[in-house]
């Protein structure tokens, strides 16, 4: 339970410098520490399904986050990198999508 704690605490602490490095401007570096943050996220989701007995929904649900992430870094490099932010939205779309 301890880990699952400390997991949470390491992805707050990373959504505030991502917050932080937002309000500046839109960056590679604030789109990799926002995927960080999700991943400490994802990692607490694989905590509570490892130890769940419902493992079919706990997959589909960590399945969901994984994309729900590549979704989210899709769409936040259209904004750095503004002359393929067409493809950019259609992949971030398309992987909300599946």
């Amino acid at each position: 339970m301890i880990g699952c704690i400390i997991l949470l605490v390491l992805g707050m602490i990373t959504l505030f410098f991502y917050l932080k490095e937002k309000i500046k401007n839109y960056s590679v570096k604030a789109a990799a520490i926002k995927s960080l943050a999700s991943v400490f996220f994802i990692s607490v989701a694989v905590w509570g399904w490892h130890t769940s007995s419902n493992d079919v929904i706990g997959t589909f649900v960590i399945i969901g986050l994984l994309f729900g992430l590549l979704g989210d870094i899709w769409l936040d490099l259209k904004y750095v990198f503004p002359p393929e932010d067409k493809i950019f939205t259609y992949l971030g779309f398309m992987v909300f999508g599946i």
